[in-house]
């Protein structure tokens, strides 16, 4: 599975959430928060042949799991845990972990879905379905999931030139809206693929005839000013 596929199967499965459930995938509307990346596995074709638990994930389903030092070291598709060390309050390694190496209990997770600004998005029962945290907060740990591929996207520098650009969880009109983009914001993204491009950063796609590559904006922006410079002087001319 792709970087890409796993972060569109998060926001498929986020926009098909409505309230919190132990136990829960997504299906039906109901999840819990490590459901919500099994969810997303499952939707893009994936497996989880594991237990249904966040402690279970953060062992046996991450690769380069450590503490999280920075909020810079994160980036989209990483999966981040809350933890209780022993002896803190609510502390519930269940018994299946005692005498493990890691003594934690990794009691919540979420996954980042965006960096600039952070925005780490998970299910909770505290606020009965899915919340985004913009802060790093209690988030310790962090890791990538096992499945996911290793490949590193290769991005181009964009200007957006459609008013608020819709922001699409998928590559097409019938994908959820989960942000919008400022006419002339900058952006990163991948090349071109049947009409649409992939905005790491945004984690979802944008239509291409509404993204002007760097190089060609500049040339579009200096056209523009020199028009308007020649209507300015044309008006000046004019004028008694």
């Amino acid at each position: 599975m792709t970087k890409e596929q796993f972060l569109s199967g998060i926001k498929t499965n986020i926009a098909r959430v409505k309230e919190y459930k132990l136990g829960m995938d997504g299906r039906g509307g109901e999840c819990d928060c490590i459901g919500l990346v099994i969810g997303a596995i499952r939707l893009m074709g994936g497996e989880w042949n594991g237990t249904h638990g966040s402690n279970y994930a953060a062992r046996n389903a991450m690769q380069g799991f450590g503490k999280i030092t920075s909020p810079s070291q994160l980036r989209v598709n990483d999966i981040v845990f809350k933890h209780r060390a022993p002896g803190e309050e609510n502390y519930a390694l269940p018994a299946s972990y005692k005498g493990h190496a890691d003594p934690n209990d990794y009691y919540h997770v979420g996954v980042v879905t965006g960096i600039a600004p952070l925005v780490i998005t998970h299910c909770t029962g505290v606020s009965g379905g899915i919340k985004k945290d913009t802060s790093l907060g209690k988030w310790s740990h962090t890791g990538t999931y096992k499945g996911l591929d290793d490949a590193v996207y290769e991005t181009e520098s964009y200007f957006v030139t459609g008013g608020r650009l819709k922001v699409r969880t998928g590559p097409g009109e019938k994908y959820p809206v989960t942000d919008h983009l400022a006419n002339g914001a900058q952006v990163s993204g991948t090349k071109e693929e049947n009409g649409w491009v992939f905005l790491p950063e945004k984690g979802g796609y944008c239509m291409a005839r509404y993204l002007q590559k760097e190089q060609n904006a500049s040339h579009h922006k200096a056209v523009q000013l020199l028009e308007q410079a020649l209507l300015l002087l044309r008006e000046t001319e004019g004028s008694p």
